[in-house]
C-alpha cells in the first residue's frame, strides 16, 4: 500500500505552464500528481548527489534498462558456468588440447554476446546521458 498524502497543494500555473504539465504525465503514463512528487524526488536525489546532474526517466525506459541489466547478468552466469565445466573437465580428466580448445571457443562466443549485450546497456544509458536516473515511483 501506497503512503498516506495528506497535503493539499494548490499552484497557480499559466496555461503553457498547466499544458506542459499535462503533455509531460501523459508521455510518462502517470497522474499530474505522480509527476510533480517524481520531480521533486528528482531535486531531492540532484541535491543529495551534489554534482551530478539527475534525469528523469519514465517507467517504460526504467523497465527496459532493468530487462538488460537482467540479461547481462543470465549471459555472465551462463558464461561462468561454461568456463567452470572447462576447468572442471580439464581438472577430472586429462583433455586433449583440441577439445580443450573447441570448448574455450564455446565460451569466447558467450562472453562475445555478454559484450555485445553490455554495449547495447551502454549506448542506451547514453540515450539518458550517463547520468543519475530517478524512476518514478
Amino acid at each position: 500500500m501506497g503512503r498516506s498524502r495528506e497535503v493539499h497543494l494548490h499552484v497557480m500555473l499559466d496555461d503553457d505552464e498547466a499544458a506542459a504539465v499535462g503533455r509531460m504525465a501523459r508521455e510518462d503514463g502517470v497522474t499530474r500528481a505522480s509527476l510533480v512528487r517524481t520531480l521533486i524526488r528528482a531535486n531531492d536525489a540532484a541535491r543529495d548527489a551534489a554534482a551530478f546532474p539527475v534525469v528523469v526517466i519514465d517507467r517504460q525506459t526504467y523497465a527496459r534498462h532493468v530487462r538488460l541489466v537482467r540479461s547481462l547478468g543470465q549471459l555472465m552466469n551462463q558464461s561462468t558456468r561454461a568456463l567452470n565445466s572447462i576447468a572442471r573437465i580439464v581438472r577430472e580428466h586429462g583433455v586433449e588440447p583440441l577439445d580443450l580448445l573447441e570448448a574455450l571457443e564455446g565460451a569466447m562466443r558467450l562472453q562475445e554476446a555478454t559484450l555485445d549485450a553490455v554495449h547495447e546497456v551502454q549506448a542506451r544509458e547514453g540515450e539518458i546521458c550517463g547520468r543519475t536516473a530517478v524512476r518514478e515511483g
